[in-house]
């Protein structure tokens, strides 16, 4: 009998489990439930669409083609409010039933939304989906102000989108510097800089306590130090929240996320749970590359070759933050018995930082440029002696190699 594969959630994690299962060529009949509209799509790349970067025909990932051309049943618009594990099916809010012998729980995150007053009041989000960006774009006039909870990667992409439309921007943002878990306090100074001449403000180093509202919608943000922030917009990106309450219903064992092991087999037989929503070892994930690695785990499982299983690695960052570029590789905050090299030009909005530990490469921050950032990885990696190198290792692999 030809063995049932559903999985639950149509996201990016589902896409790569897809095209992974594919090329292992997988012999079981799968069924992909997802409840937004739309089938898999990049939506790393929204912020870039609501900024004129990029248009919706940039972001699917698999197309009706590819999924008819595989024999893969794409059902979109559905959600999967319950699981019967005794009967080995799931249950559709519209009634409808998908028998499997095998399940995936896909289901992804949602933005973190704290529990402060006002947060349920019209002109209050997240931004994780397509449905968002249409708000957004309906909702945001030029000259609007819009309130951005959230300084890291996500809130400032949304930032630079948002300020493209014409709106006036605040970042509120907890920490005492923007993107804290990728860049140290000099460069994020830097980048605050470029996106403050930009049009974007900053509240640095205080949290929202309530959202405050008027007609009974959003009209800003009161902080924990008194000052007010206005707002008709108020959108979170700090954080996201794993998609673990049907897998919970259903008796799989939760904690912060759906809790799987290396192979991301869950609490109970066939059953697993991929991405954002499972945690591993104690870990959650909100980046791709894990999320790729563990997809790559999940289908050598389902066609039954081997795999070492998903193992965290300490990946390098590299991505671009509102188009300026941005390289950041080892633990921050970088500890104290490390020395620093460190190359700045302001009026070019550059910043190179590389950290060592006696002879060893452990930390590099590019800002602005970051050529060279995939040689500094490899070198951290190795732990190799980097000291024959000395002050050229700041000019990059090809400057060393030719020296």
């Amino acid at each position: 009998m030809t063995e049932r594969l559903l999985i639950v959630g149509s996201g990016m994690a589902t896409a790569r489990l897809l095209e992974e299962l594919t090329e292992r060529e997988y012999g079981g009949e799968i069924t992909v439930v997802g409840e937004e509209q739309q089938a898999s799509y990049n939506r790393i790349l929204l912020s870039s669409i609501l900024s004129g970067d990029k248009s919706l025909v940039d972001i699917p990932l698999l197309d009706a083609d590819w999924y008819q051309d595989r024999g893969v049943s794409l059902i979109t618009g559905q959600r999967i409010e319950a699981i019967d594990l005794a009967n080995r099916e799931a249950c559709a809010a519209s009634g409808d039933r998908y028998k499997f012998d095998r399940l995936v729980f896909a289901t992804g995150s949602r933005a973190h939304i704290p529990d402060i007053e006002g947060v349920n009041a019209p002109g209050v989000m997240g931004f994780r989906s397509i449905a968002d960006l249409d708000t957004i774009r309906s909702s945001v006039k030029p000259g609007a102000n819009v309130a951005i909870v959230g300084g890291g990667l996500l809130g400032l992409e949304a930032a630079h989108g948002i300020n493209s439309l014409g709106a006036r921007v605040t970042v509120v943002h907890r920490q005492p510097h923007l993107m804290n878990r990728q860049l140290d306090a000099q460069a994020a100074r830097l980048l605050q800089r470029q996106l403050e001449a930009r049009g974007i403000d900053f509240v640095l180093g205080v949290s929202p306590e309530r959202v405050l509202c008027e007609n009974h919608s959003a009209a800003g943000l009161q902080l924990e130090n008194e000052q007010a922030v206005s707002a008709s917009l108020v959108l979170f990106a700090a954080g996201i929240d794993p998609n673990k309450e049907l897998a919970e219903r259903a008796g799989l064992a939760c904690d912060r996320a759906i809790i799987a092991d290396e192979h991301l087999r869950t609490s109970l037989p066939g059953v697993y749970a991929l991405g954002e929503c499972c945690q591993i070892n104690g870990r959650t994930f909100g980046l791709v590359a894990p999320v790729n690695q563990q997809a790559e785990v999940l289908a050598r499982n389902l066609t039954g070759q081997y795999s070492p299983g998903y193992h965290w690695e300490n990946a390098p960052t590299q991505l671009k933050v509102s188009g300026i570029d941005l390289f950041s590789a080892g633990d921050l905050p970088f500890p104290e018995d490390t020395r620093s090299q460190v190359l700045t030009d302001e009026a070019q909005g550059l910043y190179r930082r590389l950290v060592f530990r006696d002879s060893q490469l452990v930390g590099a921050i590019l800002l602005g440029d970051r050529t060279g950032g995939l040689w500094y990885s490899s070198l951290i990696d190795s732990g190799m002696d980097v000291s024959a190198y000395g002050a050229s290792l700041m000019f990059g692999e090809v400057y060393c190699k030719a020296s």
